[in-house]
């Protein structure tokens, strides 16, 4: 069998070559806003790889030596990736620039295509500056204090629910009058 790519706008077809890592029907797969598509795959090991639909291209984005064990990507291309699966802690964020930054806050996370992260009780934004710099600008604060945060988006409201108590829009974090169930956020996207 063959991996297949489908432009959705041109109904273009494309045919991954045969000797190329692609990705996998339970791996996450991300764009950013030029289109490009990024997953987890292989070349001299593992790799977040980055396919740029136009031209067809691969390439590898981390350096050869970096273990993770789970990535996310900005609107602007900025990854990032941590080892663990649970907690999104103690994450790296490699520039499209090449620059690699540490993020050693309790929980981080990108929501429409922003990056943000959990700094105590503070929630923090990561303001893109060129493809190789970051700016910290303090969000929020977190009215519930927690020693372990759950952020799942809530697609039909289009905000991140928080632990199952809290909503948080890109700006305010608020507590909910009543408690959602978070079980029932990952298996709906309605």
């Amino acid at each position: 069998y063959y991996a297949m790519l489908l432009n959705k706008e041109t109904e273009k077809l494309y045919r991954f070559p045969e000797n190329l890592s692609t990705p996998g029907k339970n791996d996450n797969i991300f764009t950013d806003k030029q289109g490009n598509i990024y997953y987890k795959g292989y070349l001299k090991g593992e790799q977040v790889l980055k396919l740029s639909p136009e031209t067809m291209t691969i390439e590898g984005l981390l350096p050869d030596d970096i273990r993770f064990d789970n990535f996310s990507v900005t609107g602007d291309g900025f990854i990032v990736y941590w080892q663990g699966f649970e907690q999104q802690q103690n994450c790296r964020v490699k520039c499209p620039g090449g620059r690699i930054y540490p993020i050693s806050d309790i929980y981080t996370f990108v929501f429409n295509g922003d990056l943000y992260s959990v700094r105590d009780k503070e929630i923090i934004k990561y303001e893109t500056i060129g493809n190789n710099e970051l700016k910290e600008r303090e969000i929020c604060t977190i009215p519930n204090d927690n020693t372990y945060w759950e952020f799942l988006h809530h697609y039909a409201r289009n905000t991140m629910v928080t632990n199952g108590n809290l909503e948080f829009d890109g700006e305010k974090c608020i507590v909910l009058e009543r408690q959602i169930s978070i079980d029932n956020l990952r298996t709906s996207k309605a």
